[in-house]
Parts: C-alpha cells; structure tokens; sequence
C-alpha cells in the first residue's frame, strides 16, 4: 500500500520542520511526500526541500482547497492524506490506518487538540456511529450547523476517488466539508479510527475562521445542492441558513447580504443565480 502524505503550506516555516518530521517518523513509511506551498513569502519551501519534500508551488495564494487539490492531482501513491502544515502525525498513523481503508473506503481518527507548542489539551472523539448510513446522517446533521467532526489532517481517501471529486477552488473556508459531502454522495465508505492520531495545533494565526459574509454565503450555496441530493427537505435547509445567519450577522438583513454577495457569485452560474432567486423568496 503506497501513501501520499499532501501537506498545504501557506507561510508555514514556524510549524513545517514539525509537521513534516512527524511525517518521516511513521512506523509505515510514506511512499511520498508532497508540499503544496500556496503562494507562500517565506521560507516553506526552502524547509520542504531540506527534509526531502517534494514541492509543488502556486504562484499565488489560492487557499487551502487549491492547495489540497493540487497535491492530489500530483499524488501517484495508492492513498491520499491531507496534513495541515501546522499540525503532527502520531507515529502509527499511517500503520493504523492503513488497516482499515481499501479502494472503497476511507478512513479519519479521533485527534488531540493541542497548545501553540503542541501541548495536548484535550481529545476530541467524533460521534458513536454504527455503519456507513449512521455515519451519513449525523454528518449531515452537523452539516446544517456549517460544522463538521472529521478532521481533515486525519483523512485517508483511495487515489481513485479524485475521478469524481474535488475540491471547489472558490471556496476559502469549508471546502473540506462541502468534499466530505460529496464524498457521501459518491458512495465512498467512512471508518472511523478510535485510536487518536494526530495531533492539532491552535494557535492565533489559523486560517481556519470565517472571514466574511461572502464566504459565508457561497458556503451556504454550495451546502444547499449537496444536503439536498442527501435527502434534507427545502424547508429543514432554510430553516439551518436562516438560524446560522441570525446567529452570525444579528445586525445585517437578509435583503443587504443579498446584495453584497451577488456579486461574489458567478453571473454564468445557473446554480448562483437560481441560489439568489429562492434567498429573495426565502427573505
């Protein structure tokens, strides 16, 4: 079984060496490792090739989605990971979850939520679930809260799943659970490692938050096709966008956020502009 550890590194020389250290240190060695640096102007890439990374780089910022498909689209190993540049591996990682997957299925484990030194501060265990419909159905729950339980520096996916999935390069924020989604819909099984075995770091220079309204609309546009062909009714949808909108922007109306995020969608794109029509109704 040949693994592909995809690591996206924007600006990332403070947690790289780390990161990547925990990488070479696997009980069941990667049959490669590859940096996505995104744009970085700093020294990721410098870092990268001194630990016998290798590196794909994009001129430009393009955000973490980006940066994940472009390692996967270079990745000539069995398996796919994703590790965050500022997250570790546990050492058995790679050993623990290469038990579980095959070619239609995928795996994520529990994970240790830890300080900027990577001091372990809790650990987070997703929901109880048994079999792969239990498991669709509590992640499209957490779905309508915009959330999600699987920690995407703890994913192992078949190579062969990129046929039909991808990540959306317009999104800067939730493209991994808008991937997960349509991972659901292609019919890949998920498997849940007990065992935690990754290591992730908070710290205040995450790139993890919601920056704007706009994000957060396109977000919402893109979780509206998704949750739908996973059978949740209109009206359950709309009634998730309206409590999180009321929740995140108590001060805007919904008529302004329609306004501003207008033009943040693509003017050819059927789906934005039907997405807009039924938000106009909805308001």
């Amino acid at each position: 079984m040949r693994f592909s550890v995809v690591v996206p590194a924007f600006n990332a020389e403070k947690f790289l060496s780390e990161c990547l250290l925990s990488v070479l240190k696997q009980t069941l060695k990667p049959y490669e490792i590859i940096v996505v640096d995104d744009g970085s102007t700093d020294e990721t890439a410098e870092i990268a090739y001194a630990l016998c990374a290798e590196v794909v780089s994009h001129k430009h910022n393009l955000g973490i989605g980006a940066a994940r498909q472009s390692g996967a689209e270079k990745a000539t190993g069995d398996y796919v990971c994703f590790l965050s540049a500022d997250d570790c591996y546990s050492p058995r990682f790679l050993e623990a979850s290469a038990k579980l997957v095959d070619g239609e299925k995928a795996c994520f484990s529990s994970y240790f939520t830890c300080d900027p030194k990577l001091g372990v501060k809790s650990c987070f265990k997703p929901p109880i679930y048994d079999g792969s419909e239990d498991f669709k159905g509590q992640v499209v729950q957490w779905a309508l809260k915009k959330n999600m339980f699987v920690n995407f520096s703890s994913v192992v996916l078949p190579k062969n799943i990129f046929e039909s999935v991808q990540f959306e390069s317009d999104l800067r924020h939730g493209e991994d659970l808008i991937f997960l989604l349509d991972t659901l819909i292609a019919g890949l099984e998920w498997i849940h490692v007990s065992e935690p075995l990754v290591y992730y770091r908070v710290h205040g220079s995450q790139g993890t938050n919601l920056r704007s309204l706009d994000e957060w609309m396109c977000l919402w546009r893109h979780l509206c096709s998704r949750l739908v062909s996973l059978g949740v009714s209109e009206d359950e949808y709309w009634k998730a966008f309206r409590s999180n909108y009321s929740l995140l922007f108590p001060r805007l109306s919904l008529k302004q956020a329609t306004v501003n995020v207008a033009r943040r969608l693509t003017r050819n794109s059927f789906d934005a502009r039907r997405f807009l029509v039924r938000l106009n109704g909805f308001r």
